[in-house]
């Protein structure tokens, strides 16, 4: 897969996470774009804020430090998915929260010397300083040996290791990231393992690249993810094969802050053919809210979908949906107590802009057009 199709698998996942509100695995893949790929993640950003789907359960949101979080709409909450370039941040904030510009400080004038200075003594030979005592080596022509030693610092981290000419690689880093890595800059492939202490994540982590991707390619993480609401604790996984066109992943954990709850997500796709699960359970100012959804399908071919809700507090609901569709044509139902305490049963269908549907509380019937008022 070149990089124009990997790019455009990156924004179907994306726009797909997003719409569905798979809200960590969202965020996940945005940090793993910035830390890989920083150039993609902004076009990533820069698609999804041009597009500004409202039928999206997360959006993209970007606070004035140029931060990044995938916010849920419904539940109000952000979890950081990365920073914005101070160079960059003007193609994406809005005038009032960019910078202002300071207009250059005004020149001091510099006034004439009142008369000529007399001429300057005629210049005399320095004497001759010491020799250095560096013992300077001839330098020859000829074809260059890279210094094996690799050290630096590189995304917060002392790397310190061995390169052999491109071809085998190996080392520790130690700060942000405190792992061992093996691997080959001329096959593009490395393998990383560790415990990360940073902003994004504390706790166990493991990245494998082979081939760019084009055998396989993942992550793993285990332990603490902070993020704008409180921390999540818990482990996920995300990993894809031949070139991106095969992959599955998931994430489990206990989201503790603003909400307190246990949550679970999966998925699984080859080529546009995907499914994937979700569902939490948790306790906040809102009060008790539980969900579940699974959706499966090979959009915009085909698709179906079915979820479920409870809750007490802000809104008081225990009812189940489901739907299918080919192409721009479905059918859905659902039944239940939906907000506030309002048992109810329904089928609808839609076409195109048309939509057309029977409820039983109250028995009603309805067709109307998207352009109708």
């Amino acid at each position: 897969m070149d990089n124009g199709q990997q790019f455009q698998h990156s924004e179907a996942r994306l726009d797909h996470d997003l719409h569905a509100g798979n809200q960590i695995h969202a965020a996940a893949s945005l940090l793993h774009e910035f830390e890989h790929k920083p150039h993609e993640a902004l076009a990533l950003i820069k698609h999804e804020m041009k597009k500004n789907s409202h039928c999206d359960k997360n959006s993209i949101g970007i606070e004035a430090n140029g931060d990044v979080f995938i916010w849920n709409k419904e539940h109000n909450s952000g979890v950081y998915a990365g920073n914005i370039p101070a160079s960059r941040r003007g193609e994406f904030l809005p005038p009032a929260q960019k910078a202002p510009v300071e207009a250059p400080a005004p020149r001091p004038v510099v006034e004439a010397p009142p008369a000529a200075l007399p001429p300057p003594p005629p210049e005399q030979a320095a004497a001759p300083g010491p020799q250095s005592y560096e013992y300077q080596e001839p330098h020859h022509r000829g074809f260059h040996i890279p210094f094996p030693i690799d050290i630096g610092v590189h995304n917060g981290s002392l790397h310190v290791g061995v390169n052999v000419l491109g071809l085998v690689k190996g080392g520790v880093m130690l700060g942000e990231k405190n792992r061992g890595y093996v691997g080959s800059d001329a096959l593009q492939t490395e393998v990383s393992a560790g415990v990360d202490l940073n902003k994004n994540h504390i706790g166990p982590a493991g990245d494998w690249r082979v081939l760019n991707g084009a055998i396989t390619e993942g992550r793993a993480r285990v332990g603490i993810t902070p993020h704008h609401d409180g921390i999540n604790i818990g482990a996920g996984a995300d990993a894809s094969a031949f070139g991106h066109n095969i992959g599955a992943g998931g994430a489990a954990g206990l989201e503790a802050g603003q909400k307190l709850g246990p949550h679970a997500d999966g998925y699984a796709y080859v080529g546009k053919a995907e499914a994937d699960a979700s569902g939490s359970a948790n306790l906040s100012d809102q009060g008790l809210q539980a969900r579940a959804n699974v959706n499966a399908g090979a959009e915009p071919y085909v698709g179906a979908h079915v979820g479920a809700r409870a809750g007490l507090g802000a809104k008081n609901e225990a009812h189940a949906d489901a739907g299918v569709n080919v192409g721009d044509n479905g059918v859905s139902a659902g039944a239940g107590v939906y907000p506030q305490f309002h048992p109810d049963v329904y089928v609808r269908g839609h076409a195109g802009d048309s939509e057309s549907g029977v409820g039983l509380i109250p028995l009603r019937a309805w067709h109307r057009d998207s352009d109708e008022d």
